[in-house]
């Protein structure tokens, strides 16, 4: 963008008042007096490096003004576009004011009947109930994509048309959102759980078989609902334990000094210890409690099943063991004998049984 003429003007006189008074002092006053009298009668050098720095503040001056001037035109710029965008919006809502006047003012008997006829009052409490108009756009204000009538305009039309598709036996309806939910707190609230649950309190005790932390959160529970004091609370839990764990905990009761907290923490560190101790005593008593199983010899021969009804068969007729020993006792190999007593047993036992039979 080039400067205008005034700028000009106006920076040239500014540089040739500065060239009237510029004095270039390169060494400084003090200096300056002692230069040879070759040096004052040639100041060139020095008027032509004060007009090089006159021209250089010129172009800095008129570079600022440049920058001043693009800074205001973008800022203007900025100015148009944020109403140029407000514009835009503007004729989005009255677009679709527009559109609505036209589809949904104009010909609300053709929607009816495009809808089709109100539901039955069977259908309506099976809960196959399904709107037919959708929600408008959400309305923020009217500066956004729709305006206020045009969105309470829609939401009227909805509701005179879902309207069709509601119950009207209800000869009693709601008149507030309120009146709803004090009616359902009346029918699903128990307005006696105070007294209930201080019924239960006091029935409560801690049974063999459960847990600690069970049972402390059932009697915190019912110690809230029943609005029980906390300075009663102590003495509640010890005396609601079991018999174990209050046995356990009386010789340092008084120290816990009345510490609802304390008293839970050191039941809790109790009730698990013996919880463990049992584990561990219950698989030492499954352990000693199990029959000793037989050491079955290596190579054993399957017992043979006998009927209890027959009488055992006399020695003349069983079969000659003796002799098959000793067939075994003949052969060269040295490891039989082993063999032979793994088996059939010791020798003894059948020396007797040849003699009978020879």
């Amino acid at each position: 963008m080039a400067p205008s003429t005034r700028d000009t003007g106006k920076a040239r006189a500014t540089s040739r008042d500065r060239s009237e008074t510029c004095e270039f002092h390169p060494l400084g006053t003090n200096q300056r007096a002692a230069t040879t009298e070759e040096e004052l009668e040639d100041p060139g050098e020095d008027t032509q490096l004060c007009h090089t720095i006159d021209d250089h503040e010129i172009q800095f001056e008129l570079q600022n003004e440049k920058i001043k001037e693009q800074e205001s035109m973008t800022r203007t710029l900025n100015r148009q576009v944020a109403e140029l965008i407000r514009t835009n919006k503007q004729i989005i809502g009255l677009l679709a004011e527009k559109q609505y006047g036209e589809s949904y003012m104009e010909e609300p008997q053709l929607r009816r009947e495009e809808s089709g006829p109100p539901p039955s009052s069977s259908s309506l409490s099976s809960g196959n109930y399904k709107p037919r108009i959708k929600l408008p756009t959400a309305f923020s204000d009217n500066s956004g994509l729709i305006t206020y009538p045009a969105w309470r305009n829609k939401m009227m039309d909805k509701f005179e048309t879902d309207g069709l598709y509601r119950d009207k036996d209800n000869t009693d309806p709601y008149q507030s959102l309120q009146e709803m939910w004090d009616t359902l707190d009346a029918v699903y609230t128990n307005p006696f759980k105070v007294r209930d649950a201080k019924v239960k309190y006091r029935e409560l005790r801690m049974g063999t078989t459960q847990g600690f932390q069970d049972f402390k959160i059932e009697f915190t529970h019912l110690a809230n609902e029943g609005r029980i004091p906390q300075s009663e609370r102590f003495d509640d839990l010890y005396e609601k334990m079991t018999a174990i764990l209050q046995s356990k905990i009386l010789p340092q009761l008084d120290e816990l000094g009345g510490d609802f907290n304390r008293l839970y923490i050191k039941a809790l560190d109790i009730h698990s210890g013996q919880k463990h101790i049992n584990t561990i005593y219950k698989k030492d008593m499954e352990a000693s409690n199990q029959p000793a199983r037989a050491i079955q010899p290596p190579f054993s021969r399957p017992a043979q099943a006998r009927n209890p009804l027959s009488p055992p068969k006399p020695l003349n007729q069983l079969p000659n063991r003796a002799a098959e020993v000793k067939d075994i006792e003949t052969n060269e190999t040295g490891d039989l004998g082993v063999y032979k007593s793994a088996i059939y047993g010791d020798e003894s036992d059948y020396s007797d049984l040849g003699k009978g039979e020879a």
